[in-house]
């Protein structure tokens, strides 16, 4: 079983440090979406949050792009909120969930797209990793990873999900 390296798990611990010097939830949010990244070695990181009265998801934090408003009822987050399953595809131009038209000008080769769930295990939004580095793709070891770090902003998800 792989194990992250030191410089990881060092990373992974100074980012408890980080966020909780910071006060702001979206300085938080980019914190941790910046050390994920680099950890995991993906090149963008996106938050969507579940709005249960327009049926969609938003984005609290993306790369690459201001802002993505998604339907609920279609796409790898739409399936991965209503299964609460961990969706690792190494393969996406050939999976017809994905939805490609978001930024015309990125493609994405691999992603894993993880549940965010709330304090009362109601699932929130979804977290997803877009475009592993090297040409293995994502694996199991960047899922513990990820849920990790989910683990640490949950918190910060239900308080912005709660208010909007």
């Amino acid at each position: 079983m792989a194990t992250l390296d030191k410089d990881s798990m060092a990373k992974l611990l100074e980012l408890n440090i980080k966020i909780t010097r910071k006060t702001d939830f979206v300085e938080k949010i980019s914190i941790i979406s910046d050390t994920v990244k680099e950890i995991i070695k993906a090149d963008r990181c996106s938050i969507f949050v579940h709005d249960n009265n327009s049926h969609s998801f938003w984005t609290i934090h993306t790369d690459g792009i201001s802002y993505i408003e998604l339907p609920d009822s279609k796409g790898i987050i739409s399936e991965v909120f209503n299964t609460k399953q961990t969706i690792i595809d190494n393969n996406v131009s050939s999976n017809k969930q994905a939805i490609q038209s978001i930024d015309a000008q990125y493609i994405t080769n691999s992603i894993i797209s993880m549940p965010i769930m709330g304090f009362d295990e109601t699932c929130i939004g979804v977290v997803q990793l877009l475009n592993k580095y090297d040409d293995a793709g994502f694996n199991d070891m960047d899922k513990k990873t990820l849920q990790f770090v989910v683990n640490h902003f949950t918190t910060f998800i239900q308080i912005i999900a709660q208010e909007n």
